[in-house]
């Protein structure tokens, strides 16, 4: 609508000045005979003088019932594939996430640091996940070991669960927690291998 008011007040400008520069663009002016043959069929439509070119194809009731197993089968399978591809990135990236957690205990720098300083060097989901759960964490919203074994539960992936349960026992008990990191970090790329 705008535009064709936007055309005609734009003609009616050029007609006034003596200069028919606007119409004479070819692509200008098949745009504006575009638009105003789209408007007068619309009209039309709408009054009943014609009918419409395209009608829309719906299925009948029992036809859509029939088909209403398989549509539920194809989204359970997309989303268990959308599930295991999200494990498969989990587990790839939490070797990762162990070095740098691993490097920052041995430096000195404490747990939950460690963890920001991994999150905010990597892009990844795995990165997204931790971000997630340290905010809900730091509003007090959750405890760290709840947030964490929340996190775990959620992904599904072996590995990271045994994470989750070192940091937590490691952190409860004062156990060094670097060289527990390490052995574990060099266990699951052992894993990842084995299941590439």
């Amino acid at each position: 609508m705008n535009v064709l008011l936007a055309v005609s007040v734009g003609s009616a400008c050029a007609a006034a000045s003596g200069t028919l520069w606007l119409l004479s663009e070819p692509a200008v002016s098949l745009y504006a005979r575009s638009v105003l043959s789209r408007w007068s069929m619309r009209r039309k439509v709408a009054e009943g003088r014609r009918r419409p070119l395209y009608r829309t194809f719906t299925l009948p009731n029992r036809v859509r019932g029939m088909l209403r197993p398989f549509v539920s089968v194809f989204k359970t399978r997309n989303r268990e594939r959308a599930k295991a591809l999200e494990r498969d990135r989990c587990l790839s990236e939490l070797a990762e996430l162990i070095d740098v957690v691993a490097l920052g205990l041995s430096a000195g720098v404490p747990f939950d640091a460690s963890l920001e300083i991994y999150c905010a060097r990597y892009a990844t989901s795995l990165s997204g996940h931790l971000s997630q759960a340290m905010l809900s964490w730091r509003l007090g919203l959750a405890s760290r070991k709840g947030a964490l074994r929340a996190l775990a539960a959620r992904l599904e992936v072996g590995a990271f669960t045994t994470f989750v349960d070192t940091v937590t026992e490691s952190l409860d008990f004062g156990a060094p927690l670097a060289l527990a990191l390490t052995d574990q970090s060099k266990a699951i790329r052992e894993e990842h291998r084995a299941m590439v």
